[in-house]
């Protein structure tokens, strides 16, 4: 607005008579019958960008029932007694916004009101709470239906917008895990757990998390009321500030000082892991972060590829062996892929690492480094991610050679007629073809997590 004529943005306070005498606008008159037709009629033109007024004082306006759908502060210029009053004047903000096409924008962080008043409104703003909460409407209370609408840019660039069922399974959730009772109200564990970055929402919903924390935060929160009375005024001691003391301190630390700071930023690390025999055919593109460790990468090999079952595993590295639990009765060189984190291997592009698993029918994982980027901000949530792949997975307790007799087999003959049952649906047929990238994320973290505590946790 730094633009705008100062003299335009408020032609409108107040119409005035053939001898400059300010008087209110009620459009009875010819003098104030522009004004009268801006404020109270023209609705379209008052609301356009194109209309310079942002500023409208008036007291006609409330008695004669004024709708404006895009009043955001509302200022009090006389003390108010009575509660009609109060509630007219802050109704005239309580409508839903419009945008420049006329249309309802329902987001709650537009339709926010701001009363600046000369007087306390907090026992006025107490007691209307109570009044609309004994007709049903709840204050600080999270609803089943509260997140619905709620919308998240995916991996594959389509916007996922919660349903209804989906909010109530959310709620079920935060309930489950006692982050608010089943009233809706928010407890202790929900403050200590987003504070420490612990509150992540399950597999489909993980990418939910920030926005459903954000609208939690927002229904659960009181009417802000800032009382401006309380604010102490602090007055300059000139003796002092001219003090030779001062202004010998002053020189000292009014110098201006140029600094840089090196941040360690987390690495979006990339692979690409093939199934020994059958690069070409099953194989996976994944990101991981650089904090995560060894065995994370192995436990995301293992969901990427369907693996539903906890062998014995390790990864080699140059000359290096990570194992699964650094069991030195395999290898008394090994060392605990638990425990190592993927930022210190020193990966270049292009490296060569090699995943072997189940030592009784071992599966050989071909992988290649391909290399790293900086982690935007708010992003640690998407990963690991399955960026690309061919082939359904592998299949439990069967070697590499065995896998690969069925692809060629698949391939022979054009069908699959091997049938498996164990982990996946009875007498499931088992087309290694069948490739779903979209299914796969939406599972993957969930696989991560329950492989991790297979692995990890006693």
């Amino acid at each position: 607005y730094i633009s705008i004529d100062p003299t335009a943005v408020h032609d409108g306070y107040f119409a005035q008579d053939g001898k400059g005498r300010v008087k209110n606008s009620n459009g009875t008159t010819n003098d104030d019958e522009t004004t009268y037709q801006l404020i109270m009629k023209d609705k379209e033109r008052l609301l356009s960008f194109d209309e310079p007024i942002r500023f409208i004082f008036s007291h006609s306006a409330l008695k004669e029932g004024w709708d404006n759908p895009n009043v955001f502060q509302v200022c009090t210029l006389v003390e108010t007694k009575d509660t009609m009053t109060k509630r007219q004047k802050v109704g005239r903000g309580l409508r839903i916004c419009v945008n420049q096409d006329g249309e309802r924008v329902l987001d709650p962080k537009y339709n926010t009101l701001s009363v600046i008043a000369n007087e306390s409104y907090k026992e006025f703003a107490s007691t209307l709470q109570k009044e609309l909460e004994s007709d049903n409407f709840k204050f600080g209370i999270i609803e089943p239906i509260s997140f619905t609408g709620i919308a998240v840019k995916q991996h594959d660039g389509k916007v996922a917008e919660l349903t209804q069922k989906e909010s109530e399974q959310i709620f079920n959730y935060l309930v489950k895990n006692e982050y608010m009772t089943s009233k809706g109200k928010i407890t202790n564990k929900y403050h200590q757990d987003k504070h420490n970055d612990k509150l992540v929402l399950p597999g489909e919903f993980e990418s939910f998390t920030s926005k459903v924390i954000k609208r939690i935060d927002n229904l659960s929160r009181e009417i802000e009321i800032k009382d401006a009375s309380t604010k102490v005024p602090v007055k300059l001691n000139k003796e002092v500030q001219l003090s030779p003391e001062f202004v010998s301190l002053w020189n000292k630390i009014k110098q201006k000082t140029v600094y840089s700071i090196n941040m360690d930023m987390d690495k979006v690390l990339k692979f690409k892991v093939g199934i020994e025999g059958l690069e070409d055919k099953i194989w996976r593109e994944i990101e991981i972060t650089d904090r995560r460790t060894v065995a994370d990468l192995a436990y995301t090999i293992l969901a990427t590829f369907d693996s539903l079952a906890y062998h014995l595993y390790n990864i080699k590295y140059k000359d290096y062996t990570f194992d699964c639990f650094g069991c030195t009765e395999i290898d008394e060189n090994a060392i605990d892929a638990t425990t190592t984190k993927l930022s210190v291997l020193g990966l270049e592009t292009n490296d060569e690492l090699e995943m072997e698993y189940d030592y009784g029918s071992t599966t050989t994982f071909k992988i290649t480094y391909i290399g790293e980027r900086n982690m935007s901000e708010f992003e640690g949530y998407l990963y690991p991610n399955i960026v690309d792949g061919a082939g359904r997975g592998m299949l439990d307790d069967m070697c590499d050679f065995e896998l690969k007799e069925i692809v060629e087999d698949t391939d022979r003959k054009g069908y699959s007629d091997y049938y498996v049952t164990p982990g996946y649906e009875k007498h499931e047929k088992y087309d290694y073809r069948k490739f779903n990238l979209k299914e796969n994320n939406k599972k993957l973290k969930g696989l991560v997590l329950e492989i991790k505590n297979g692995y990890e946790v006693e």
